[in-house]
């Protein structure tokens, strides 16, 4: 693991370096190349195809704004509308004031000046920008699950944590998805299958965050939680299923949701999704229903539950139990 570190650490990264003149490109090249692997480009359009056969392995684009064919702004318009590009940091070369905050507004990270007559300022702004994205990228990994895109159980809940203390006055509903008998899923069309429809399910959840305020994460194998904006109506919940039936008719898959509507902000966030999960247990085994919600009859419940626990085991610590053969 360590050989690996280092070698990754050690490996020349590749930037990118777009501008229509000549001598600024060899500038630039002759203060940068000693430790890093610079490639050359014109013009925004030959920039754009290298960009498309080198985008995982680009570390930094340096780039012109004022350029023939395809000017910097532009340029940096495409990227910032594909998922794959706008991961490279861009560091916009200009020497005009006034297009910087366009150039901030459409994704650049950094900026230098024109002319490059400070090459130690250029090296270490080259630097630390490469180090911040690389930094982010390794944050991102731990920040996501692999498999579905959507938060890690860890990030989800500090960001339930900023959720509350950032839009305290917001109601906000604790749902927990649930495919049924997964497992048998998995074993009978496979785990590749089973892994595509968890991968839906995300997909589907995405975008009812795409209209509803609020994050979710993939917590365990077939479980999601998702904490949003209060629901007055919830039969966008109710149409998940039929929409996941569509696109995978091989078999019957049943979405189990419970919700925990406008909760209490003063319980632990582990306590809210436990309520969620009680109203998601109750529809075990049961095809006819979509949703069940968190209610009085499930707290009175969980509360004699509860102290029936407690009740059993001051019994046994006062051997108030008699056995009869």
């Amino acid at each position: 693991m360590i050989e690996k570190a280092n070698h990754v650490k050690n490996r020349k990264r590749s930037v990118l370096v777009v501008d229509d003149e000549a001598i600024n490109r060899q500038l630039l090249g002759f203060i940068l190349s000693d430790e890093y692997q610079i490639i050359y480009a014109a013009d925004g359009e030959e920039a754009l195809d290298i960009i498309n056969q080198h985008s995982r392995t680009l570390s930094l684009i340096l780039l012109d704004l004022l350029m023939p064919k395809l000017g910097g702004l532009d340029l940096l318009k495409i990227l910032k509308k594909d998922a794959e590009f706008k991961k490279i940091p861009v560091i916009v070369l200009t020497s005009e004031a006034s297009a910087e905050v366009e150039s901030l507004r459409l994704g650049a990270a950094d900026f230098i000046k024109k002319p490059y007559d400070v090459p130690e300022v250029i090296l270490a702004r080259v630097r630390r920008i490469i180090e911040l994205s690389e930094d982010r990228s390794i944050i991102q990994a731990a920040e996501h699950d692999e498999l579905t895109g959507l938060y890690t159980k860890e990030f989800f809940m500090e960001y339930v944590n900023q959720i509350d203390k950032f839009e305290s006055e917001e109601s906000m509903d604790a749902i927990v998805f649930n495919v049924d008998h997964f497992h048998l899923l998995n074993e009978m069309l496979g785990r590749q299958y089973g892994d595509l429809v968890l991968q839906e399910i995300a997909n589907l959840i995405k975008e009812i965050l795409s209209t509803n305020y609020g994050v979710a994460c993939r917590c365990e194998a077939d479980t999601y939680h998702l904490y949003c904006r209060h629901f007055n109506d919830y039969s966008v919940l109710e149409k998940l299923e039929d929409e996941l039936m569509k696109r995978y008719d091989k078999t019957h898959i049943h979405l189990r949701i419970g919700i925990y509507p406008e909760v209490d902000k003063s319980l632990e966030k582990e306590k809210r999704f436990d309520r969620a999960k009680l109203a998601c247990d109750t529809l075990r085994n049961n095809v006819t229903k979509k949703y069940a919600f968190y209610d009085n009859d499930i707290h009175e419940k969980e509360l004699f539950e509860e102290r029936l626990f407690n009740d059993m085991q001051r019994a046994l610590d006062e051997k108030q139990f008699v056995l009869y053969y």
